[in-house]
């Protein structure tokens, strides 16, 4: 098989050691040679675009559907391009392979493809490296020392320089995964980008008091029909309204909570997971949840999304 990466960063680098690992014939595509895409694209066989979000996703837009011009599958980590141009690449969404955008290893956005008019509920924690940091600090462990260790875990942004630089970063990144995950679950017919959102960036100030309240405050992803949930919240940062439905994101304190499905999510979020839950109007439940973030769990479902797009078996 053979592949093009678009991206030679942290995540293009590793994933194509990955491949070369279980036979792939690999060449990169960097930002300085995107001329030169649809030359370099003739003969591959799948296109992993596995860039940052610089812009609102245009770039990697652009990448997409220059390869679907030559009937060629793409995977993709980047978010910025389903996030703002859903509506543009929802014809495409059968030959796209997107679940690294939200929740990475954990496969979360798998479970909303079983979501119908009985749903009354999503409760997601969609960023693992948040979910570390708060965790971690919650365990009595010094909040510098937190963010130096995830840096070596590879969970933060390289230009981060603090924590605060960091929560701030990550915030930004929840928005757009906000927004996949409603646009995929189909909840509304017009596409919710992230620039749709109210948004109120907790200064450093208040990160550090959300740190020193940390034990299990977690950033909570909420989408629910107007009137299901009432829980209380220690710091709402982005809120949306779309067709009935009410999307926003909170930093909750989720073991205290008088949301009985919140506190249960208090034993299914350590360290770097992420997790989904779905409810209906029954209140049955469905979960799913596991480690997201980080250069193994990344880029080992985006080899899963290639072989799944070229029907092969995964044979590593």
């Amino acid at each position: 098989m053979n592949a093009l990466i678009v991206g030679k960063g942290a995540i293009g680098s590793f994933l194509g050691d990955r491949l070369v690992e279980n036979g792939w014939q690999v060449s990169f595509l960097t930002s300085s040679e995107s001329a030169y895409f649809h030359k370099r694209v003739r003969g591959a066989d799948v296109v992993f675009v596995a860039i940052s979000t610089r812009d609102d996703g245009s770039a990697a837009r652009a990448y997409i559907e220059g390869a679907r011009e030559h009937n060629i599958p793409v995977v993709t980590c980047e978010k910025g391009s389903l996030a703002n141009h859903f509506d543009a690449l929802k014809p495409h969404l059968s030959q796209i392979g997107f679940t690294a955008t939200v929740g990475g290893g954990s496969k979360i956005l798998s479970l909303v493809t079983g979501i119908n008019e009985r749903t009354t509920r999503l409760l997601g924690i969609l960023n693992g490296t948040l979910n570390f940091l708060f965790w971690k600090v919650g365990n009595k462990h010094d909040p510098h020392e937190v963010f130096e260790e995830a840096q070596k875990k590879g969970l933060c942004e390289p230009g981060n320089h603090s924590l605060a630089e960091a929560v701030h970063g990550e915030l930004n990144d929840v928005k757009a995964k906000a927004a996949i995950l409603f646009n995929v679950a189909g909840l509304s017919a017009e596409p919710l980008r992230p620039t749709d959102f109210s948004y109120s960036i907790p200064s450093a100030w208040e990160i550090a008091r959300l740190l020193d309240r940390a034990g299990n405050i977690r950033f909570v992803v909420e989408i629910f029909r107007d009137t299901s949930s009432n829980h209380r919240f220690d710091f709402e940062v982005f809120q949306a309204k779309r067709e009935g439905w009410l999307i926003r994101g909170n930093f909750v304190r989720i073991d205290t909570s008088n949301d009985d499905v919140l506190r249960g999510m208090a034993y299914l979020t350590r360290e770097e997971k992420n997790t989904l839950i779905v409810e209906d109007s029954s209140g049955n439940l469905e979960a799913r949840t596991g480690v997201g973030a980080g250069l193994e769990p990344t880029t080992s479902v985006m080899i899963e999304d290639a072989y799944r797009l070229l029907g092969l078996q995964k044979h590593c």
